[in-house]
């Protein structure tokens, strides 16, 4: 088991991602949304995997919704850092990663560019099923 560690640049969020895959496997995805551009995100999940967010302080955390309003992205309030998108759905709590909240040792493969931009959000929420990982708040 590989055991992923990263946080917010102030701290307040702190992340462990477990997987039995080892990183270089794992499909690191670029969207080039508009959102994900901005943001300049590079996401990793691993649907054999778990991700542990430890909160500090969880006033100091929001949650942004885009347009179609399939899923929640987390963020610090503090540093502003984006930790990753979540969602719920048929009772599943899954999640998709921010890779560049994780340590920068970590030696992943480099990034495949999507865009689901076209995609409607049946479309958007079934592929997520498949890919994204799912997660614990604690």
């Amino acid at each position: 088991m590989y055991i992923l560690k990263g946080d917010c640049h102030c701290g307040n969020i702190k992340l462990e991602f477990s997987t039995p895959n080892s990183p270089q496997t794992l499909w690191l995805r670029k969207c080039s949304c508009s959102f994900c551009h901005k943001q300049g995100n590079i996401n990793v999940a691993d649907p054999d995997g778990l991700l542990k967010i430890e909160i500090e302080n969880k006033k100091d955390i929001f949650f942004y919704q885009m347009g179609h309003k399939t899923s929640e992205r987390l963020f610090c309030n503090i540093c502003g850092v984006y930790i990753g998108g979540l969602m719920t759905q048929d009772d599943m709590s899954i999640c998709v990663l921010n890779a560049n909240t994780l340590d920068a040792s970590i030696d992943f493969s480099p990034p495949t560019e999507i865009n689901v931009s076209a995609q409607t959000p049946e479309e958007r929420v079934q592929g997520r099923m498949g890919r994204w990982m799912p997660f614990e708040i604690i």
